[in-house]
Order: structure tokens, then C-alpha cells, then sequence
């Protein structure tokens, strides 16, 4: 098998247990040899192992399916820190290590890092395949993955009638589970993911003072062309009358709507 076989698995896999709505787009593609191949091999290498696959490594791990294999996350860890962080010692020691001496076999060096993900690939694969037979398990993951960051942002992307590129919807969702980890922000953690995914698609700072769907559904258009455009005068309505909240802030947010588009 090769390195995109184990994906196609792992996503099929996936995709039977959670539905194709939380998939995961993963991105491995091996282009051109020599110094550079390597660095962009690597650098697909951490985002598909330490930042899409993650969580899902986490949870298995959590309930007793997958021993995470350090070999592959470490390495894609210390080769990247070494290209990006130069005073990093024990980095720059490991990705000398790991490229011998001169001259250097670039694809040599790339075949050994493959073999590690596969090998991290086939590990998630057999962990899934422990979650699809065991229905408990199956029923956790499905609830899990209801709040998970790519699941909610596209649930909002439905409600906003809003959709984005691959590469643009992986950047955003990234940001936002950044800000997730480093905010500590307090309520319901779907509630607070949503709150930010909003903000982060319509690239706005502040938590709306009222539930956007609720808002939405009350005025009939949740996942029409224009709730976007309703959320835009919500954000706008709430700087403006910050004193607002609750049912009194979607009742002021409903009136201006209506006014600003009756005929």
C-alpha cells in the first residue's frame, strides 16, 4: 500500500462512522525530490499528523484503541522546528541525524518519514476498525466529533449558506482551534466554537450576544443568501447598542432587518 492508500482507508473508515460531512481532507502529495521536496514533505507531514489527525488520535487514544505512535509525530515535530527554529538545538541535532552525512539521499531521507506515517496511518486504521465493531465506542465518537471544530464549522457554513476552498477552510479551522486552545472561553462547548466560527467567517472580533440561530430561525433564514448579511447588521447592532442582550437584542436585530429591507 502506498501512503495515499492508507489516507483513502482511514478516510473511508471515518466516513462510515461519522458521516462525510466531518471529513478531513487529508493532504500528503510527495512532488519534487532533492532539499526542497523533502521540507514540503515534512512540512504536510505535521499538519496531517499534529494538527488534522490530532484530535481523532486523542480520542482513540482516550478510550484504549490506539497507542500513538511518538516515532512519527516526533519526527515530524523536530524536523519542522529545525527548518523554522534555528536555535533549537536538539531540533537541529535530530534533522542532522536524520539526513546523515554528505552527500545527502534526499529520497532516501523522505522513504524512512514515509515509512513512519504509514506506519501512524495503519495504527489509526485498525483503531478504527476496533471503534466500527464495538457500537458504544462508535456512538462516543460520533458525540465527540459533534463538537469538534471541522463539524461545527461546517454545520455554520450551512447556516450562513456560506462555503470556502479547501485550503481556505482548513486555514480558518486551524485558527480557530487555535484560539479555542489559547481563549479558555467559558459556556457550552458547541455554543463557544460556534461563536467563533462566526466570527472567524465573517472575519469579526467580538461574541454575538444572543445565539445566532436562534436569531436566524426566528427571522426565517437560517441557511439563506442573506444570513450572512443578517449577521452583519447583528455585529453591527451590537456595537451600537452594547447594553443589548438575549431576546431583546434579537428583537432590535429583527426590527432594523425589516426595515432596511421591506419595499
Amino acid at each position: 500500500m502506498t501512503i495515499s492508500d492508507f489516507i483513502v482507508q482511514y478516510e473511508q473508515l471515518r466516513s462510515l462512522l461519522l458521516g462525510s460531512e466531518v471529513g478531513l481532507n487529508i493532504e500528503l502529495p510527495r512532488s519534487n525530490s532533492g532539499a526542497d521536496g523533502f521540507d514540503s514533505f515534512v512540512s504536510s507531514s505535521y499538519v496531517a499528523l499534529r494538527e488534522t489527525l490530532a484530535e481523532d488520535a486523542s480520542f482513540l487514544s482516550a478510550i484504549g484503541v490506539f497507542g500513538k505512535r511518538q516515532d512519527a509525530t516526533r519526527s515530524v515535530y523536530m524536523l519542522r522546528t529545525a527548518r523554522q527554529h534555528k536555535d533549537n538545538k536538539s531540533a537541529l541535532i535530530f534533522y542532522s541525524n536524520w539526513l546523515g552525512e554528505e552527500p545527502i539521499d534526499w529520497d532516501d531521507a523522505v522513504e524512512r518519514l514515509v515509512n513512519q506515517v504509514e506506519g501512524y496511518m495503519n495504527s489509526l486504521i485498525r483503531a478504527a476498525q476496533k471503534v466500527r465493531r464495538d457500537p458504544d465506542l462508535s456512538q462516543q465518537w460520533v458525540e465527540a466529533t459533534s463538537v469538534s471544530v471541522p463539524s461545527v464549522f461546517a454545520a455554520v457554513c450551512r447556516d450562513l449558506n456560506l462555503s470556502f476552498s479547501t485550503g481556505a477552510r482548513q486555514a480558518k479551522v486551524r485558527a480557530i482551534e487555535a484560539r479555542y486552545r489559547r481563549e479558555h472561553l467559558k459556556g457550552p462547548k458547541r455554543r463557544v466554537i460556534a461563536d467563533l466560527c462566526v466570527q472567524e467567517v465573517l472575519s469579526e472580533a467580538a461574541i454575538l450576544p444572543a445565539d445566532y440561530t436562534e436569531l436566524l430561525d426566528e427571522l426565517g433564514l437560517l441557511r439563506s443568501r442573506n444570513a450572512s448579511a443578517v449577521l452583519a447588521l447583528a455585529y453591527a447592532t451590537a456595537r451600537a447598542l452594547p447594553e443589548l442582550e438575549g431576546d431583546n437584542f434579537k428583537r432590535k436585530t429583527s426590527e432594523m432587518w425589516w426595515a432596511l429591507v421591506q419595499k
